[in-house]
Order: structure tokens, then sequence, then C-alpha cells
């Protein structure tokens, strides 16, 4: 998996944070989705499907989860099972998930479409935005 450290995945108008290993924190995921309680990456995870997907995805170089605690933590996971969380939420928010990562990856920043208006109104606020979360990832990455 790329390492997409120089921009952030924002999906739903949430930016989902990476851990030093590219992992995607399934928490924030959580939040764009909706926060439902049914929907919490807890009950994805002990689902037959993700154990299945988690034990296929290991390698000794990077587990496909990884849980930090703490106030800035969560459970981070690889971008195979971003995928496959936001599948078993539902096919819509599945698709914004796929749409949001394939902006990301190909242009190098995400606009949500809900947000396009607010850019292009007031770029430099934006612009400040992302440079406050570049300096943020760099500073994770020198640790």
């Amino acid at each position: 998996m790329s390492n997409l450290t120089s921009s952030s995945l924002v999906v739903a108008d949430v930016t989902v944070r990476q851990d030093s290993d590219g992992r995607f924190n399934l928490n924030d995921l959580h939040t764009a989705a909706g926060g439902l309680k049914k929907h919490q990456p807890s009950n994805w995870l002990r689902s037959e499907q993700a154990v299945d997907l988690i034990a296929e995805l290991d390698t000794p170089q990077i587990r496909g989860v990884s849980r930090i605690r703490g106030r800035s933590g969560g459970t981070f996971v690889v971008k195979e099972l971003v995928y496959a969380y936001a599948m078993w939420i539902s096919p819509k928010f599945h698709l914004e998930v796929i749409r949001s990562y394939d902006r990301l990856a190909t242009r190098g920043v995400a606009v949500h479409h809900t947000a396009a208006e607010n850019v292009l109104n007031d770029p430099l606020k934006y612009m400040g935005a992302i440079l406050d979360q570049a300096r943020e990832v760099q500073a994770i990455s020198q640790k």
C-alpha cells in the first residue's frame, strides 16, 4: 500500500487520520459514516469476514490492524480493511470511501463534493488546513 502521508483522506467532510505506517483510523471512518452504534468498528472487527481478511493481510512487515491507546489513538487499518469496513456499512458509504481514496491517490488532495463550493469561495482557508495537516503528518513520520 502506498503511504499517502503528503495529504489526508477526507470522507464525508471527516479527515481520516493515519498512523506512522500509513494505516487509516477506523474510528474516523465510523464518524464519517454517521456514527451509528451498530456500525462501531469493534462490531465489524469481530465479524468472521473481518477476522478472515485480517488473517490474510497480516505480514511480518506490517500488521493489518493496530490499536493505539489514548486521546489521539484508535484502531488503524490498512487500505483493504478500510474498503471492507465501508462495504460492511453500506454500498453508498463504500462508494464514497472508494471515490475519496481515488481522488487522494490520483490528485494528492481529496475534496469532498459537499465542500467544493466552500473551497472555491475561500481557497486560502483550505490551503492553510492542508499545510497544517502536512506538518502534522511530517512530524509523526519523523518520530
